[in-house]
């Protein structure tokens, strides 16, 4: 293939990518040959796995400053990357014929986009009987049984054991959350029948937020003293309680 077909075939990649009814339009039209939109797909799928994730390097090289920034965490446990790894599957199995190397990965983001929505979901839960927490019993459940795999592993040391499965400060937090509000939805809602709850409301998305809000009014320093945390967190109340709804200056559209 020459050159300027190549040339002509990414345009006409690039055309399909933004609106493929116009270049179905275009097609029919018969004012150009243009490929087929079958050829298109091979080989758009063989370039590249197209998908919306954003992920970029600052979600993986923390910085002090970075660190407790939920967002970061939101978006790599979020359904774009599962999306990431389903195209990126397919692209090694087109590729190499590897079509399951990316399995546990998945497994595992999966169960930990299951906390990372239930805990941010706004929407009341009444019943124990709720989808939201079966589902969050089997994303728990997916950690104890990774858990038990690590230590029922042979001819392994103990260092690499602790490595081949997250802290224990972390399986801990996992375990208390699932546990501790799924005691309290039966508390409430055997007291109070008819009562919702909103499991957004127990997350520490606040607090964290904030921590990250006083490190970042510091130069990312970690250890401040007394002198430069209380300005800090003074500075951080008092921009919060502000609630501007009206101003001098016209809203932008």
């Amino acid at each position: 293939m020459s050159l300027r077909s190549l040339r002509f075939l990414d345009v006409c990649l690039q055309l399909w990518q933004r609106s493929k009814q116009g270049y179905a339009d275009l097609k029919d039209s018969g004012f150009l040959q243009l490929p087929s939109e079958r050829l298109l797909h091979d080989k758009t799928n063989a370039r590249a796995p197209v998908t919306s994730c954003k992920i970029k390097d600052s979600h993986f090289q923390l910085t002090p400053a970075t660190r407790m920034r939920n967002h970061l965490a939101a978006d790599i446990f979020s359904d774009d990357m599962l999306e990431l790894l389903d195209n990126y599957q397919e692209f090694k199995r087109h590729q190499k014929g590897d079509a399951d190397s990316m399995r546990l990965t998945r497994e595992y983001v999966t169960a930990a986009n299951i906390f990372m929505k239930t805990f941010a979901n706004t929407k009341p839960i009444r019943t124990m009987d709720d989808p939201r927490l079966v589902q969050l019993d089997g994303a728990l459940q997916w950690f104890l049984d990774w858990n038990q795999e690590v230590k029922e592993s042979v001819n392994v040391t103990s260092k690499e054991r602790n490595k081949s499965y997250i802290s224990d400060k972390l399986h801990f937090d996992l375990c208390s959350m699932v546990l501790g509000f799924k005691s309290y939805v039966h508390t409430m809602t055997t007291q109070f029948p008819g009562i919702g709850l909103v499991s957004a409301h127990t997350n520490q998305d606040a607090l964290e937020n904030m921590f990250g809000c006083v490190r970042a009014s510091n130069g990312s320093n970690t250890n401040p003293t007394i002198l430069q945390y209380g300005p800090s967190v003074n500075g951080y109340i008092h921009c919060r309680s502000f609630k501007v709804r009206n101003g001098n200056a016209s809203r932008k559209n």
